[in-house]
């Protein structure tokens, strides 16, 4: 054997080396190849889960962008189903680089979409807290923004609505041909107003704001004009003329315009200084109120006094011609020298005797004493011995007073009862209703007495005429 075969063999034993490396090559490139959009194999990845309340179409191996560059994929999509305490929505693992590592905490989450197309990607607003999510943590819901789809929006439609819109936008397109600059302006200085438009946007969406009853009540509104379209079709067009004075007194316009504002300022500071008066005059009717209930019926009662007064009325110019001599004889009494001085001494005694006919007043209001005292002995000293009264004969003594009061004793009587000054006050009338106790008893009895003297009532046919004239009213159930 020479040395040139020996070589040629040894070489041809490592062919099935060769090719089970060439296969393990093969197998290894197809895997990697098969793995790639999950990631290399033994590379080293940053890995969260973010809650969006709407994946909108988001696939797996989709991108994440922070400000536009890719910095991982979405390497799973889970949904989660609603509960009574909360919406559906979808977690989203997330296989990000670790230049990434680690994200803020406070950090914002948007699915948005890639074009018009349909396929979205993850776009990440880093925070700037510095507590980080670690490793396998997440991103809580309340971290995630929405933003409406061109998509979204084009569903709405149905296919006559879609192709009246693209009739539109055909027309508004030949109407901004030329204007690229300005549009570019125009959109540039919306950047300003869509944070705003966002928050009238979620304002509009919110159930309190109740738009889809506005939405439905303003449907009804225009089918109740659907009848008279033409007519007011025929006022919008006459209407052009007072758009056209309008448009020529501009200057004034906007003058106008120019002060509603301080207008409105003035107004509402008015109306907060009225805040107080108001609610002091809310408090004050809701005090008449009981009063208000009362009015018809003492309205009612008003007028039947009056309608009773107008008799007597018609009687006061004739006596008014007779008043006429007196108060002459008045005005030249009053003219007199000693008119003042008497004047003057009549008043002192009237403020004297106030306190006197204050407690009488009251005394005979309650007790009646003096009405019945007269009243007893009327008929006994005018009707004695003629008529109807008492004979000089019927004038018996029963008794002679106290024990041995006929004679002078330098000791009061052991059952002498002596009341100088009743109490006759409207809780008590001690005149008449003084108990007696056969006892000595020199001042006021003890205690309460009854606040009546003797019942009374008025004559028959009087509480009659007293409510014809509306001057009695008898309390409820009173007869």
């Amino acid at each position: 054997m020479t040395v040139r075969t020996k070589q040629r063999r040894d070489a041809t034993r490592r062919y099935p080396l060769l090719g089970v490396a060439a296969i393990l090559a093969v197998a290894g490139v197809v895997y990697i190849s098969y793995t790639a959009p999950n990631g290399l194999p033994l590379e080293s990845a940053y890995r969260i889960t973010v809650d969006v309340p709407n994946a909108n179409r988001l696939a797996k191996h989709a991108q994440v962008r922070i400000g536009g560059v890719r910095v991982g994929q979405v390497a799973g999509i889970e949904g989660v189903a609603a509960t009574q305490s909360r919406r559906s929505y979808a977690k989203v693992r997330l296989r990000l680089n670790r230049s990434v590592d680690p994200l803020p905490v406070d950090s914002r989450v948007l699915v948005r979409p890639v074009s018009v197309l349909g396929s979205t990607y993850v776009e990440l607003m880093p925070g700037r807290r510095r507590t980080t999510v670690a490793d396998g943590g997440s991103l809580a819901l309340d971290r995630a923004s929405t933003r409406a789809d061109l998509n979204d929006l084009l569903d709405v439609f149905d296919k006559a609505t879609a192709l009246r819109v693209q009739n539109t936008l055909g027309v508004l397109g030949n109407g901004v041909a030329g204007q690229g600059g300005a549009l570019n302006a125009s959109l540039a200085s919306m950047s300003a107003v869509m944070p705003r438009l966002s928050e009238v946007s979620r304002t509009l969406v919110a159930p309190d704001t109740r738009l889809p009853e506005l939405i439905r009540a303003y449907a009804r509104f225009a089918g109740e004009l659907e009848p008279v379209a033409d007519d007011f079709s025929a006022l919008l067009a006459h209407a052009s003329g007072t758009s056209g004075a309008l448009a020529r007194e501009r200057t004034a316009l906007g003058t106008s315009i120019g002060l509603l504002p301080p207008t409105e300022r003035a107004v509402t500071s008015g109306i907060t200084r009225l805040r107080g008066p108001l609610d002091e005059l809310g408090a004050l009717a809701k005090a008449l109120r009981p009063g208000v209930r009362r009015l018809p019926q003492s309205l009612s009662n008003a007028v039947g006094v009056m309608d009773d007064g107008l008799p007597p009325l018609r009687r006061v110019p004739a006596f008014s011609a007779k008043l006429h001599p007196a108060l002459g004889a008045l005005d030249a009494f009053s003219r007199r020298a000693s008119t003042s001085g008497v004047l003057r001494k009549v008043a002192d005694l009237m403020r004297a005797s106030q306190p006197l006919f204050r407690q009488l007043a009251e005394s005979e209001q309650q007790c009646h004493g003096l009405a019945l005292m007269f009243r007893n002995l009327g008929p006994t000293g005018g009707g004695m011995g003629t008529g109807d009264g008492p004979g000089l004969t019927t004038l018996v003594l029963s008794t002679l007073g106290a024990d041995n009061e006929m004679t002078q004793r330098a000791t009061v009587a052991g059952n002498l009862g002596m009341n100088y000054i009743p109490n006759n006050t409207r809780n008590e009338c001690e005149s008449g209703n003084e108990p007696y106790t056969n006892r000595q008893s020199l001042s006021n009895p003890p205690g309460l007495q009854r606040n009546q003297t003797r019942e009374t009532k008025p004559p028959q046919g009087v509480p009659g005429l007293a409510r014809q004239a509306r001057l009695w009213d008898l309390p409820e159930g009173a007869r």
